[in-house]
């Protein structure tokens, strides 16, 4: 193999004419210097002649041609003219030997042709040298700078691991001058205590394999920077094949370095969030599920890969459910919108689950749908509002949903032309039990007395707890009063029927009820109560234990 030697510490540049370049700048520099300069060079080749020649030589212009070269190398064409124009000048009329005549002879005129012509020819010469130099230079100073300013680090390791190459880049990269990286330094020293393991591994392969990487390396500087790079390594060796140097290529992989453990992390994350035990998700295509995480079968109560394939007609009740669900839910994903809803779903075992529903398209034919068991929730709410609209011990109606049956049983009464009653029932004798048996005999008789009054009212009627011991019942479509009355004396007598407490001892309690009927009694529900209240006192004040009308 050839020789291979060590490159410079830089592209190059030359060491011929380091002295010329300051002078040369200074006098490109300033116009009137350079002019100075060239008189001074043609006063000094003029002395030059005068001392070394004498005056009968015919050699007048022999001590002016280098200035010719220096005038124009340094000062340029203008000061070089300049100085051709001295010389010819100071040639014919001052250093002419004694015997030569005033008039011009053909050879004064020959050697002065002489001159001239190789005057022109050295500058020509000279200007053509200095264009060269220029845009060698200028190739110089760019490939210098292409080198220097590369977007990554060119540097190269001698065996032992120590820089013995870097471009300006790679010292930017490591913040340390680069006579100290090229002072002995080694690599690792910059490197992270994992990436200098990473390194002195696989280092040695490089002398052996002739290639090394890419490798990743932490590189902290020694301003304290860190950079995460990528290096490429070849092998440089000598005729004898021995390994010499290395060229390496190092790239700055800091952001997508970062990129990357942030995607890694995303992964991870997803990972988790697919594969959780609370959240369904589901891929569906034409509603048929070609992919779903555990949580999906969890919910469902179906085998790990049960579902794959099938049909989401099996998690509803019936096809009806299933046809419009779809219908809903796909128009609004064709127009590029997210479908939501709370939906009743059925296991596989048949048991009914509430789940919250949330769908978007992924493509023409794919879907994602995300999937909440929401039973506990739908529970917990249909109890919260079970307690705010219903008697805790009765379970009858409270005053709130009584009002609100009124309202709507007066609203259809209304339409159809129908009659109604609002009765209003205080029970007799109830105080004296809850005195002597105390509060638990007394709620076990309200909850009795409760239970018998809505088992033998109509499904249709209404019947509600609106106080400690009385009770408000709407009797709908009803044809007349006696029809009224004789629903009411088979109320009346379930209240008045024994009711054996839980320490078997037998409770007798009867009921005062005070009856109103629309349209005959009123029009709107505030009047309907207050009537049917008032006819509860009359029917107390007759006696008690009986039905009164409002009159």
């Amino acid at each position: 193999m050839p020789r291979v030697e060590p490159l410079p510490s830089t592209l190059g540049g030359e060491q011929n004419g380091s002295m010329a370049k300051p002078l040369q700048s200074l006098l490109r520099a300033s116009v009137p210097l350079a002019y100075v300069f060239a008189f001074a060079v043609f006063l000094s080749g003029l002395a030059a002649r005068v001392a070394l020649l004498p005056q009968e030589s015919r050699l007048a212009f022999a001590t002016l041609y280098p200035g010719v070269v220096v005038v124009f190398y340094l000062a340029g064409a203008g000061p070089g003219l300049l100085y051709v124009a001295l010389c010819a000048v100071s040639g014919l009329y001052v250093l002419r030997p004694s015997g030569w005549e005033r008039n011009l002879d053909v050879q004064t005129l020959i050697a002065l042709g002489c001159f001239l012509l190789s005057a022109v020819l050295i500058a020509y010469v000279v200007l053509r040298m200095q264009r060269a130099s220029r845009r060698l230079d200028e190739t110089r100073s760019h490939l210098q700078d292409l080198y220097d300013e590369a977007p990554c680090a060119y540097c190269s390791f001698d065996r032992e691991g120590r820089f013995v190459e870097i471009n300006g880049t790679g010292v930017g990269w490591f913040a340390c001058p680069r006579d100290d990286l090229l002072g002995g330094r080694q690599f690792r020293e910059f490197l992270s205590p994992e990436s200098q393991v990473r390194f002195d591994a696989n280092w040695p392969t490089l002398a052996r394999t002739g290639r090394l990487g890419p490798l990743e390396y932490d590189v902290v500087g020694c301003d304290g920077s860190t950079r995460r790079v990528s290096v490429v390594s070849t092998a440089v060796r000598n005729s004898r094949g021995e390994f010499v140097r290395s060229r390496c290529l190092m790239f700055d992989i800091t952001q997508m370095a970062q990129v990357r453990a942030q995607l890694q992390r995303a992964n991870r994350e997803q990972a988790v969030m697919l594969n959780n035990d609370l959240v369904g998700i589901v891929k569906l295509k034409d509603r048929r599920i070609v992919w779903k995480n555990p949580a999906v079968a969890r919910m469902f109560g179906f085998r790990a890969r049960e579902l794959e394939g099938q049909s989401t007609r099996s998690l509803y009740f019936d096809d009806a459910t299933h046809i419009e669900v779809g219908r809903r839910a796909y128009e609004k994903l064709r127009r590029g919108e997210t479908f939501r809803e709370q939906l009743l779903m059925k296991r596989k075992d048949g048991t009914p689950i509430w789940v919250d529903v949330s769908g978007a398209m992924l493509s023409q034919e794919e879907s994602l749908w995300m999937l909440l068991d929401i039973t506990p929730m739908r529970e917990y709410q249909e109890q919260i509002e079970r307690l705010a609209t219903y008697d805790a011990l009765t379970g009858l109606p409270n005053r709130k949903l009584f009002a609100d049956r009124l309202e709507q049983a007066l609203a259809s009464a209304n339409r159809h032309q129908e009659q109604l009653a609002v009765c209003f029932l205080d029970l007799d004798g109830f105080k004296a039990v809850n005195d002597t048996r105390g509060h638990p005999a007394g709620d076990f008789l309200l909850s009795s007395v409760a239970k018998r009054m809505a088992a033998t009212l109509r499904h249709a009627d209404t019947v509600a707890r609106v106080g400690g011991d009385e009770f408000a019942i709407v009797l709908i479509q009803i044809k007349d009063k006696g029809e009224c009355l004789r629903l009411l004396e088979r109320v009346l007598e379930r209240i008045n029927e024994p009711t054996t407490l839980e320490d078997g001892a037998l409770a007798f309690v009867g009921a005062s009820i005070g009856v109103a009927v629309l349209p005959a009694d009123g029009a709107c529900a505030d009047e309907l109560v207050r009537k049917a209240d008032a006819a509860m006192y009359r029917a107390k004040s007759e006696g008690r234990n009986r039905i009164y009308f409002y009159e």
